[in-house]
């Protein structure tokens, strides 16, 4: 070590080799092994993806939206005034073994307040089998009889002086100014 003579051998001492270039055909052979490596990946992210999204849905649907454990068999109706609970149901448009958890309760819950003597409706899932529907009327704050103009039998084709003002005497008689 200490009177070791160094060797004349200059080959055995280097360190940093000359770069050789490669040629053309293996530098694309090897961007398209590593494209082809890029778009395997990703294909095969995305399919396993789809994959999995497919087997969710497929699951529930089979699980949740088409299992008979949550068709309806119990329809609650309340409400606080004299519209009878029948009525109501249909107009809700819901049947007895529909699926709870399928069930839009924003569409019932618009069927519901379209009719003109509702004013509120409140609609509740009860796992299970159950549905509750409370709905409160409206306050009646006037009635009005509209009843359909009759034509005088002397005068068939003109206008009569018997009619409502709010009609028109041409919507209903032809001919008439």
């Amino acid at each position: 070590m200490w009177f070791r003579r160094e060797q004349k051998n200059r080959r055995l001492h280097r360190f940093h080799v000359l770069d050789v270039k490669l040629r053309s055909d293996q530098v694309r052979a090897t961007r398209t092994r590593l494209a082809a490596l890029t778009a395997g990946i990703l294909f095969g992210t995305v399919f396993g993806l789809y994959l999995f999204w497919r087997t969710g849905e497929w699951a529930l649907d089979k699980f949740v939206y088409e299992n008979s454990e949550f068709a309806i068999q119990h329809v609650e109706v309340k409400t606080d005034g004299m519209i009878a609970p029948d009525q109501l149901l249909r107009w809700s448009k819901v049947k007895l073994g529909d699926n709870l958890i399928a069930l839009d309760l924003t569409a019932v819950k618009r069927n519901l307040e379209l009719v003109s003597t509702i004013g509120s409706v409140s609609i509740e899932r009860i796992l299970p089998r159950t549905l509750k529907i409370s709905v409160t009327e409206r306050d009646p704050v006037a009635q009005v009889d509209i009843r359909a103009p009759t034509r005088p039998a002397a005068l068939p084709w003109r206008c009569s002086n018997s009619m409502p003002m709010a009609m028109s005497c041409n919507r209903w008689i032809r001919g008439c100014a």
